[in-house]
């Protein structure tokens, strides 16, 4: 775990400081200086802890449970508890955003379930068909993931 200074700040500097750190994550949103800042500023540790977080919340949003959740990312049941109290506090905003996200994932599996039936209709030509068809059941196991 990451340690955090034992000198408190006060609530007004923190506030201000999570902010500034908000405002700089949503303006290099999805551009390679918003990579760059992020490995640079924060360990692999702590973008590791927060990738996680993000994805047990995702995860719970989805209908997973505490056990599948914990299993599938290595997580503890108190962390999985921590971010689902979270989860249920959180404003309409970050409820609105995690949606966002599962719609995305939602369009992408049923994108890739229709390429998945057009690749069994359309066969090859002058192949092996049986090895064709588990090669397509092959790559559907592997892309399916729960996050």
């Amino acid at each position: 775990m990451s340690l955090v200074s034992q000198r408190r700040l006060s609530p007004e500097i923190h506030d201000r400081l999570v902010d500034v750190l908000v405002q700089v994550l949503s303006t290099t949103n999805q551009t390679k200086s918003g990579l760059l800042f992020t490995h640079h500023f924060l360990s692999s540790t702590e973008l590791t802890m927060l990738a996680k977080r993000v994805g047990i919340a995702l995860l719970l949003k989805r209908g997973y449970s505490y056990d599948l959740v914990m299993d599938y990312l290595k997580v503890s049941r108190s962390t999985v508890a921590k971010v689902s109290e979270v989860l249920h506090l959180s404003d309409i905003d970050t409820q609105k955003t995690l949606n966002k996200i599962i719609v995305n994932k939602q369009i992408e599996e049923v994108l890739s379930k229709f390429e998945y039936h057009l690749k069994k209709i359309i066969p090859p030509k002058g192949r092996d068909w049986s090895t064709w068809r588990k090669n397509i059941e092959k790559d559907k196991r592997l892309s399916e993931e729960p996050i």
